[in-house]
């Protein structure tokens, strides 16, 4: 299907998988599903397809999930605490493509220029509905710092309470039909037909506005609206919004006013403040909390990973002997996916584009010495990280913990699995990080179950890790208790992967909320329950697709334009979405 999609629909397409694979991964293998069957020669194929379906007013399909949100300690251990999220099905992300599409293309839609997060992309041909969300979030630190670097100046910085799920339904929907409104008609796609497919998403969720589906940060967008043109008209360059996270710069003796203003504001159109979350922060504090590196900027894990697959491109044939290396140093680096990044056509086409002579004659010992000199990094970085005092301001703690993830999280890659087995210093030191100490035991002890309760990126990092250097498929010890929700979850995932193997999913019993995990596990030439749900559209893409083909797309990518082949890199990276 690769070969014959173009146009809209290759670009529909890969903003769809883009969107789905880090928030519900059988919504992308669905999509990868589709790819794989449809066979028709023709451009904007998908595009007319789910058009059709807008102005027939066609019912879209849902489904509730639980992402891991964080964890509480108690008495009797962990009480991990969850965002109810809400997954579209394959074709219904792909509806979600084209709605933003359309609407990205709208003056009346268009983001303010003091809001950082979930901005249009910068061309109509790009592969996401969405900049990359970290973009956003490093250009706020920086105008903040710029900012602060003025003498007797502070920020502001507040947090809004369950933003999402508290906002007002029906003020979402009243904003929208007025936008639509204002628009000119759109040849084939009506306003009422966008305007419904939102009302079915904010029916299919519970309170307030969906957390998952990638077109529910436009209704955010929407629902903050007021708040930033009343904040904006008072501070102007000194007002600044990414997701939840209100800033205001300015001087020191106003910031107990500018606390009370930003307080104000929200509790008028609906929201509150969390109180406790409120920080004013110094140019000091901000440089030494936010702006520091993680570690030496010369390198980094992502630009490693990105030389390396040019360099498999240009060297294909060096690939197992590379990854030997450095499986020998004790990195857990994964080769095999870069590789198979690097023999996608598209990206050879990139390469010739950019002409990276200098990767060309690299040699083996080139990328085993960089990869030794970052691990040497990151493990001086961490320990020196661990030896803080702790941050007393829930704020200050915050940042301190993100700083700590991402380090953790670089050294999945730069370690070997059985390193983790005496960690305990480490994690005593960041008791907040209970999804990494999981990660942590499930790759040093084989076994799926410690990381099964974190589903989002957990079972995801690990089923990559594993893939790549695991010996075998790992184990899946007996649960004392049902399985919940995330735990569903989470095998599923690892099913897709192929890390667990059949025979042992033969506990599945017949209850509808397995339903999607007995459908992932099992072979079928028919659909067991034809009732229009996303669990029957699913199994409809499935149908005839043998477990080694779902794996197949589960460990590789179906376009050079999708995101990092890094999932550990993504754990609890909530800090910077909502």
């Amino acid at each position: 299907m690769s070969k014959s999609m173009f146009g809209n629909d290759q670009t529909l397409l890969i903003r769809a998988l883009n969107a789905t694979r880090q928030v519900y991964f059988p919504s992308y293998i669905g999509l990868r599903l589709i790819v794989s069957q449809l066979q028709i020669q023709e451009a904007e194929y998908l595009q007319r397809l789910v058009s059709r379906r807008l102005l027939a007013g066609d019912t879209w399909r849902f489904k509730p999930f639980k992402l891991y949100k964080g964890s509480i300690q108690t008495p009797e251990g962990y009480d991990h605490h969850y965002r109810e999220c809400l997954a579209s099905s394959p074709l219904t992300a792909f509806a979600e493509a084209l709605i933003l599409k359309w609407l990205a293309e709208s003056s009346l839609f268009q983001v303010s220029p003091r809001v950082y997060s979930y901005r249009w992309p910068y061309s109509n041909r790009s592969g996401v509905s969405y900049r990359y969300f970290f973009e956003g979030y490093k250009q706020r630190n920086n105008e903040i710092a710029s900012a602060l670097s003025q003498s007797n100046r502070v920020v502001v910085v507040s947090d809004l309470k369950s933003f999402y799920p508290s906002a007002n339904k029906e003020q979402v929907l009243s904003v929208l039909q007025s936008r639509l409104q204002q628009c000119d008609n759109q040849p084939g796609l009506p306003h009422e037909s966008i305007f419904q497919f939102f009302a079915q998403l904010l029916a299919a969720n519970g309170n307030g506005i969906p957390i998952g589906p990638a077109s529910g940060h436009v209704l955010g967008q929407l629902a903050l609206h007021d708040v930033d043109s009343e904040m904006t008209s008072k501070y102007g360059s000194n007002y600044f919004r990414y997701v939840d996270d209100i800033a205001v710069v300015c001087d020191v003796d106003d910031a107990g006013t500018v606390k009370q203003d930003i307080q104000r504001c929200v509790e008028q159109y609906g929201f509150s403040i969390n109180a406790d979350k409120t920080l004013v922060t110094t140019h000091t504090q901000w440089q030494h909390s936010i702006m520091r590196a993680d570690v030496s900027e010369t390198d980094t894990l992502r630009l490693l990973c990105g030389d390396l697959a040019a360099y498999l491109a240009f060297h294909p044939g060096r690939a197992d002997e590379l990854k030997m290396m450095f499986t020998d140093a004790g990195l857990s680096i994964p080769v095999g996916r870069l590789f198979a990044l690097s023999q996608y056509s598209r990206f050879r086409l990139f390469l010739r584009r950019k002409n990276p002579i200098k990767l060309y004659f690299s040699k083996n010992a080139d990328f085993l010495g960089r990869g030794k000199s970052l691990k040497a990094d990151y493990e001086k970085a961490l320990s020196e990280f661990a030896q803080t005092p702790k941050e007393t301001s829930p704020n200050l703690r915050r940042w301190q913990i993100q700083k700590a993830r991402r380090i953790i999280n670089s050294l999945f890659y730069l370690r070997r699995f059985e390193d983790w087995k005496h960690q305990a210093s480490i994690f005593h030191a960041f008791p907040e990080l209970v999804e990494q100490q999981a990660l942590a035991k499930a790759l040093s002890t084989g076994s799926v179950n410690p990381i099964l309760p974190f589903y989002g990126s957990g079972p995801a990092a690990f089923a990559e890790l594993w893939s790549e250097h695991g010996h075998g498929n790992a184990s899946l010890l007996s649960l004392e208790t049902g399985l919940s929700r995330a735990e569903i979850d989470g095998l599923i995932t690892l099913r897709l992967y192929g890390i667990i193997p059949t025979d042992v999913m033969q506990f599945i019993e017949d209850r509808e909320e397995l339903r999607l995990l007995r459908i992932v596990s099992r072979t079928s030439v028919v659909r067991s329950k034809p009732d229009l749900s996303f669990d029957d559209e699913f199994e409809s893409l499935r149908l005839g697709a043998s477990f080694s083909e779902l794996s197949t797309l589960a460990r590789t990518r179906y376009s050079l334009s999708e995101g990092s082949v890094l999932e550990a890199l993504s754990l609890l990276s909530s800090e910077y979405r909502s």
